[in-house]
């Protein structure tokens, strides 16, 4: 259990973050969705706090929200809010069983009701066939989201797909030029998962048709420094926004 860190302190590592060159910083909490009613208004604050002393764009990821918290949120200075499908709905139900696929749709009309950004892709690498994925592509495609993250199976000990085999690097390199040839507008983040899966190959994540990557930690496992991924983009001849 990793409990909510105080506004504050999200402050402050939101400060490091733009140090760093990020452009973006997003306040991410585990589980169906935020239980207390404090937290929510701690993260409204922490939010408020970071948008009128930093120039960063601030995203959340909070789990289910009703239009009321999607509309605070707003309020807050939040820019965008990420609610991901996950996968496609002929598999939802073998990898999801606290909730539905109608339940995150649910969410996503009030992300958008609520003027936010929406921020919806999904992970892969869970024994999806390429049907599935494209099914999955299709799907988002009725969302229109501003942003897409792909994220990429890290097996976890104890965990339901503790033992899927992984997929090879240019799998996955596939599966990001398949959604930018789909969506050739929406910006296409590379986020969990990307280290273990796509290793050596990871500057390729850019020419297959990637915009932008995670800097730093994710919500439970380690990320590159941020120092080395900016390295990377700069060696490849890119810039940081």
């Amino acid at each position: 259990m990793y409990p909510l860190l105080e506004p504050d302190e999200i402050y402050r590592r939101a400060k490091r973050a733009e140090d760093s060159g990020a452009g973006y910083f997003c306040i991410v909490t585990s589980g169906r969705r935020l239980q207390d009613k404090k937290d929510f208004l701690k993260i409204c604050k922490a939010i408020s706090k970071i948008r009128s002393k930093l120039k960063l764009n601030v995203d959340a990821s909070l789990g289910e929200l009703s239009l009321e918290e999607a509309r605070a949120l707003k309020h807050a200075g939040l820019f965008r809010y990420n609610h991901n499908l996950e996968t496609a709905r002929s598999l939802y139900a073998q990898v999801c069983s606290t909730h539905t696929y109608s339940d995150r749709l649910k969410t996503i009309e009030n992300v958008k009701r609520a003027g936010l950004e929406l921020c919806c892709g999904g992970i892969f690498g869970m024994g999806e066939t390429w049907a599935q994925r494209l099914e999955f592509a299709f799907a988002l495609k009725n969302l229109n989201p501003e942003c897409i993250p792909l994220n990429f199976l890290n097996p976890i000990p104890g965990t339901k797909l503790q033992n899927q085999n992984p997929l090879l690097p240019l799998e996955f390199l596939k599966i990001i030029a398949l959604f930018r040839f789909l969506f050739p507008e929406q910006e296409i983040k590379i986020c969990g998962g990307r280290e273990a899966n796509l290793r050596s190959l990871q500057p390729f994540l850019f020419l297959a048709g990637a915009d932008s990557i995670i800097l730093g930690d994710y919500l439970t496992t380690k990320g590159n420094p941020s120092q080395y991924d900016l390295q990377m983009i700069q060696d490849l001849g890119l810039t940081t926004n």
